[in-house]
């Protein structure tokens, strides 16, 4: 019996060929950022909006408050927070973004993680003074608004930044540490007294967001360049 060739000219392509998975991959990243966004949303309908959601946030910033009154960790987390505001200290770090991506060969990785970071801080500026916090008679509760944080957008925007921008191995030693690290500075906004719970949970989605997105376009730039790589070799 003959048996039927199976040559590239004959059209065959090996069943290995996986050329929709960058695209897969950047769909499902732009469906997390939707997530962030409307969960982002969705916090500051309740906490900002809702009366038992103002009540739930003025009763753990009363609380973390008192727990930090006359104690050393009223002065540690304003030496945190005032060493995280450095200007000079976040350049260094977004250098240091730059640089990694440098190493691992991926200096888009790098850009796009700084625009993680200055996107993070600028948004939050800005939908502080936008967004409006309404008096729903909630005691010890005040009309300024303060979300989302602008110091925990930093900080989380901060450790996505990196995580763009490393390597794959090295992300799985980084994301601990800096998780902790945003939990530190998110606690130490509410111990000063300086931002609600519910500040610190949308600066971790608004970054969020942003990272899912700017991960989504390099895996479509990546998608863009393996698809000309493979036109070239037919």
């Amino acid at each position: 019996m003959t048996q039927t060739s199976l040559s590239p000219a004959a059209g065959y392509r090996p069943a290995t060929a996986t050329y929709g998975r960058p695209r897969s991959s950047a769909g499902h990243l732009l469906g997390v950022a939707i997530v962030c966004l409307v969960a982002f949303g969705m916090t500051c309908y309740v906490f900002v909006w809702l009366p038992a959601g103002q009540q739930a946030d003025q009763s753990l910033l009363t609380a973390a408050k008192s727990y930090a009154q006359d104690s050393a960790l009223l002065t540690t987390a304003e030496a945190m927070l005032r060493f995280f505001g450095n200007p000079l200290v976040l350049a260094v770090m977004l250098g240091g973004v730059l640089l990694l991506g440098l190493l691992s060969r991926r200096p888009l990785a790098g850009v796009a993680g700084v625009g993680v970071f200055v996107g993070s801080v600028a948004l939050a500026t800005i939908l502080k003074t936008v967004i409006s916090r309404p008096d729903l008679d909630v005691a010890g509760s005040t009309t300024h608004n303060s979300f989302p944080s602008g110091h925990v957008s930093a900080a989380a925007g901060l450790l996505f930044a990196f995580l763009l921008a490393a390597p794959l191995w090295l992300r799985w030693l980084l994301v601990l540490p800096g998780l902790g690290a945003v939990g530190a500075v998110a606690a130490a906004t509410m111990l000063a007294g300086w931002h609600r719970f519910s500040d610190a949970v949308g600066g971790v989605l608004l970054a969020g967001a942003l990272c899912c997105l700017a991960a989504a376009v390099l895996a479509g730039v990546s998608q863009a360049g393996t698809a000309r790589h493979r036109s070239v070799l037919r």
